[in-house]
């Protein structure tokens, strides 16, 4: 199995993973019914850690980094120069 589909398999595998949010909306000056809604949203998401050095996607309602990246420093070093 190639990186590509390896790759492929694991965000599939949490393609309907979805987490609850609650947006408040009083601070508008008529709320009305939708002073609080609940939303469902995905659950996949990009984080940044150590102002870049690492760069993960993951998975919030599992809990699983399903694939990350860190900074190579040397390839930046020799595209700079």
């Amino acid at each position: 199995m190639t990186y590509e589909q390896i790759m492929y398999e694991k965000l599939l595998a949490h393609q309907n993973c979805t987490v609850q949010i609650d947006v408040n909306f009083e601070h508008l000056p008529n709320p009305g019914e939708w002073a609080t809604t609940e939303y469902e949203i995905n659950a996949i998401e990009i984080a940044n850690y150590h102002d870049g050095a690492n760069v993960a996607i993951e998975c919030t309602k599992c809990n699983e980094v399903i694939i990350d990246f860190d900074k190579q420093t040397e390839l930046v070093k020799e595209n700079v120069q």
